[in-house]
């Protein structure tokens, strides 16, 4: 039988109830990832969100895209699958991800940071050539903006006329907030209705003369100064690339929030950005201290050491008799580096989500006379598959590539499975492909292939 879908509901809730039922969300989430795995502490850290965006948006009308979209878990409980969630990451049942097999309402697959602005842009380009007008939001975290593809998306709204909303979830502190009261202030009134009916019809005084005209230039002069001296960088940024920007808002405040995102509900005159302050593991006081360790869980009882710590430790061995540099992308824990970076950090280099470039500047590393590892996911590696080839491959560069989660992964399902890295770097030459039988055979990999780039570099 056909789940009806929640958001329905919600939109007749109060504040109060609201709360209570965000309580609930929270505590079915995690026993549900604590029974059948999966992503924690970014979920915890959007509930409120999702509530407050389902109040004042429909997702069935309007185009609601999840960067990454580990952090989806309460846009499906949601959107008719509240019941089936109990089945996440299990054989035959939800997802861990958005799936547009899977639901009308998942409208672009993700399971890689950095996709959200340029599936948002083509849904809007898409409908706008069919004369279709609709709400296009895209909601991604403050670690995506290290991906190329976010950059690059950004930097493409104000020229093609874009009118999408984005959502910027910042709770790393990596985008500072406005400073101080006046900030505040300032921010409130941009979102004053009365503030842009005065505003425009100011605008269209002054233009009606030449005086008007100079005046108008005056002001806004004035007003970029304001808005320079009186908010950071982050302001500045993104409207010095057309993108109006709001906030920092609180993620966790329903009722704030729902009044801001009614505001760019109804913002018409190009790309805005409504930027939110989070708390990544909010209402469960162990994520909350430490996020990174409840950013996924399992419940897989293993006794033997994995792969990803056996590559940390040799290389940690290997560390202490020869210089290298390891490049990995956002990825330290879950490629064994942070335990090379405990007593090496200084041979730790994480660029973020930027693997194409990380495996270029790895090429430069070791062209400078310095040895070079990277390590990456398997699938996500296949981002800077034109780096390898250009950058390394046809230069006959010597580095060593570890790719972790090589395979069938399971529980991550096949946006993480590394099926396809043998095949494609069959096709490269100047590439050797080594696959372990065991742990001893990796570490023991690792180590000839490191000595054997160290010899020819004597020979």
């Amino acid at each position: 039988m056909k789940e009806k879908p929640l958001y329905y509901a919600i939109r007749k809730m109060n504040y109060e109830q609201l709360d209570r039922f965000a309580n609930q969300i929270r505590k079915y989430i995690y026993e549900t990832v604590k029974k059948n795995t999966g992503h924690l502490s970014s979920n915890l850290g959007t509930v409120e969100l999702t509530l407050a965006l389902y109040r004042i948006f429909d997702p069935e009308k309007d185009i609601i895209i999840w960067d990454t979209s580990h952090q989806a878990y309460i846009h499906k409980l949601l959107t008719g699958r509240w019941h089936s969630f109990s089945t996440l990451r299990q054989r035959n049942g939800i997802s861990g991800f958005t799936n547009i097999f899977e639901s009308k309402y998942d409208y672009f697959g993700a399971g890689h940071a950095g996709t959200s602005i340029a599936a948002a842009l083509g849904y809007e380009l898409g409908y706008k050539k069919q004369n279709v007008d609709k709400n296009v939001i895209a909601i991604f975290g403050d670690g995506a903006m290290t991906s190329g593809m976010i950059l690059e998306s950004l930097n493409q709204l104000k020229s093609v006329d874009s009118k999408i909303k984005i959502i910027l979830l910042n709770n790393e502190m990596s985008i500072s907030p406005n400073v101080g009261a006046l900030a505040k202030m300032l921010n409130k009134i941009r979102i004053s209705n009365d503030y842009f009916s005065f505003k425009e019809k100011l605008k269209g005084s002054l233009e009606s003369t030449d005086v008007g005209q100079d005046i108008e230039t005056a002001l806004k002069k004035l007003k970029d100064g304001i808005k320079h001296t009186v908010y950071n960088n982050t302001l500045g940024v993104f409207e010095d690339m057309g993108i109006k920007y709001y906030g920092p808002v609180d993620g966790h405040n329903i009722k704030e929030l729902e009044k801001y995102l009614e505001f760019i509900k109804n913002y018409k005159d190009g790309p805005c950005i409504l930027h939110l302050k989070t708390i990544k593991g909010k209402g469960m006081e162990f994520a909350e201290k430490n996020p990174t360790k409840f950013h996924g869980i399992s419940n897989k009882k293993s006794t033997s050491i994995s792969y990803s710590k056996i590559v940390g430790h040799t290389l940690k061995h290997i560390a202490s008799k020869h210089n290298f540099i390891a490049y990995t992308a956002a990825m330290e824990e879950g490629t064994g580096l942070n335990v090379l970076k405990e007593k090496y950090p200084e041979k730790v280099i994480d660029l973020g989500i930027t693997e194409p470039s990380i495996v270029t500047a790895s090429g430069a590393t070791r062209l400078s006379g310095i040895f070079t590892v990277v390590d990456i996911y398997s699938s996500f590696m296949q981002r800077a598959y034109d780096s390898i080839i250009h950058d390394i491959a046809l230069q006959k560069i010597p580095v060593l590539f570890l790719l972790d989660r090589a395979g069938i992964v399971g529980e991550d399902g096949p946006t993480h499975h590394g099926v396809f890295d043998i095949s494609y770097l069959r096709l490269i030459p100047n590439i050797d492909i080594l696959t372990p039988l065991n742990a001893q055979d990796l570490a023991n990999m690792i180590f000839t292939s490191l000595k054997k780039i160290w010899i020819n570099q004597l020979l």
